[in-house]
């Protein structure tokens, strides 16, 4: 098994709130990204949604490594993203939805079993993961509703504020409300209703990539596709030499017009 991460910083002068993680215990390998949800700060000095993104890596990996259920290592992480916000007073007594709202996250998560033969995954929101084989055929991509729910609520013909509102309070882990609704970890135990999970094959020499929604665009290039497994068969793999490589590939594609932040991990089985 070879791998790498990569990110980069998105282009708006905002704090980058993605994150990866990688964790071996034994033969298990668990990894996890997550993009943290941009906050609504008026002046007040809160911390970015980067904490959440954090602390979801490292519980969730770090719990599927060790035996948890895919699902209740993402609610332990949830868990923990619930104590973030007591330590920063928001509860559900105080959340406004606005200035005060909760410091949250969207993820996935990984962990390869019986020596690499399949692998468990768990993902929340626009967090995703893709798996495809030796000659960049997607075999397995996550499904991910959110992006039309978002086009949904950007021509809703609210304003600013009442839109952040409708999408917080009214469409945010409210799963008991007819109409399409959609998760984050936000420490509400109605997040885990969004939390998808599942097993599938691995074969020798296929790929498997967890990303942030900024990648997934680049993922639909079969030249990106073949740029990571290039790099990731690459004998000289360091820091240095995957970063330069991934930013060539970024560069190749010439309808690349993203400003968001992108981050992605991926394993290749032999």
């Amino acid at each position: 098994m070879r791998f790498f991460s990569f990110t980069k910083d998105n282009t708006r002068s905002k704090h980058n709130e993605d994150s990866d993680y990688h964790i071996r215990f034994g033969d298990r390998h668990g990894f996890a990204v997550a993009d943290g949800v941009t906050r609504t700060l008026y002046g007040e000095n809160l911390p970015t949604a980067a904490l959440a993104s954090h602390i979801f890596c490292r519980y969730v990996a770090t719990c599927v490594v060790n035996g948890k259920s895919m699902i209740e290592s993402f609610k332990i992480a949830n868990a923990a993203i619930r104590g973030l916000n007591e330590e920063y007073g928001i509860t559900p007594d105080t959340v406004n939805y606005l200035d005060r709202d909760y410091i949250s996250c969207v993820g996935v998560a990984a962990c390869l079993l019986k020596g690499g033969s399949c692998l468990s995954y768990g993902y929340i929101g626009d967090c995703g993961i893709m798996i495809f084989d030796a000659v960049g055929m997607p075999v397995f991509v996550s499904e991910n509703s959110l992006a039309q729910l978002e086009q949904i609520r950007n021509l809703w013909g609210y304003a600013d504020e009442q839109k952040t509102l409708f999408w917080r309070k009214e469409l945010r882990n409210n799963p008991g409300r007819r109409g399409l609704t959609f998760g984050a970890l936000t420490g509400e135990s109605a997040a885990l209703f969004y939390v998808k999970t599942g097993i599938v094959e691995i074969q020798p020499g296929d790929t498997i990539v967890l990303f942030s929604d900024g990648i997934y665009p680049c993922l639909l290039h079969r030249a990106f596709r073949m740029g990571i497994r290039h790099i990731i068969m690459d004998n000289e793999l360091s820091v240095e030499t995957v970063d330069a490589q991934v930013e060539r590939c970024l560069g190749g594609i010439a309808d690349l017009a993203l400003d968001d932040d992108k981050t992605f991990i991926a394993v290749t089985v032999s």
